[in-house]
């Protein structure tokens, strides 16, 4: 041992004192333990390896191996292909556990900056104004235009835009996407006509249903369109102003560990 005996002495005599108890019987010819002192020498090497334990787990904790990782998520452009990718995060890392919740755009972003989620997944135009958020793209998406299969627009493989502002369109009530509207409007815009909106629908499935009864068309995120079973045709538009990105975003300043760990998976495994 790399100390001196009056310097141990005093550690010893320390201890004794914080116990309360004797651990040595001394004599001028020998130190033993008291009984005491066995009960402590019994459960020392226990007390260390715990200590070893749980400064193991401390490690693990901060590289991100265990954890808690709070997911917020659209449902939309990511049922497809979310599901099967956080079971394959799971099953690579088995300690790190995940809470689901699923939010509107806004509150999407809104729990990202207040920290009552570590990660959302959702579309580059609803975050790309917060400066606190971070985001990676997992996938392109763009706009298509939603209508049914014996609608005469289907006959033409590129969209007639004058004859599109003549057509009744059904929309995404606002809370539910209120910045795709802005976008949509904007892209309709520049291309000569305003939407004429008879209608707004509260849920994607009840936007799909009006579609599919004749009430108009709509416009949509291409992969939300893609996500959902139809028979209804859709028509991409073409464009870089038609053009976003799915996103897995994040608080910059977010001190869970999990979070680099879990975005490097998504951004290696996530399906284009």
């Amino acid at each position: 041992m790399y100390i001196t005996q009056s310097a141990l002495s005093h550690y010893i005599a320390d201890l004794e004192k914080d116990l309360g108890a004797k651990l040595f019987i001394r004599t001028t010819r020998s130190v033993s333990l008291t009984p005491t002192g066995e009960i402590l020498r019994a459960n020392a090497q226990n007390l260390l390896d715990q200590f070893d334990a749980l400064l193991e787990q401390i490690r693990e904790a901060e590289s991100g191996i265990f954890g808690v990782l709070k997911i917020g998520y659209l449902t939309a452009p990511f049922r497809r292909s979310l599901p099967d990718t956080l079971v394959q995060f799971k099953q690579t890392k088995p300690g790190v556990k995940l809470q689901y919740s699923h939010q509107g755009p806004d509150e999407l972003r809104e729990s990202l900056i207040h920290g009552m989620i570590d990660i959302a997944f959702t579309m580059s135009f609803d975050i790309d104004t917060a400066s606190d958020i971070v985001w990676s793209p997992l996938r392109q998406d763009g706009m298509c235009l939603m209508l049914r299969k014996d609608h005469p627009m289907c006959e033409s493989a590129q969209i007639d835009f004058a004859s599109l502002a003549n057509e009744p369109f059904v929309i995404l009530d606002e809370p539910e996407s209120p910045n795709f509207l802005d976008l949509m409007i904007k892209v309709c815009a520049s291309r000569g006509f305003i939407p004429r909106i008879v209608k707004r629908s509260p849920t994607i499935e009840s936007l799909l249903m009006e579609i599919g009864t004749g009430a108009g068309v709509t416009i949509l995120p291409s992969n939300t369109a893609k996500g959902y079973p139809s028979d209804l045709a859709f028509i991409e538009l073409d464009g870089a102003d038609t053009v976003f990105a799915d996103v897995i975003a994040w608080e910059k300043e977010n001190p869970n560990p999990c979070i680099p760990s879990f975005v490097q998976f998504f951004n290696q495994h996530y399906p284009l």
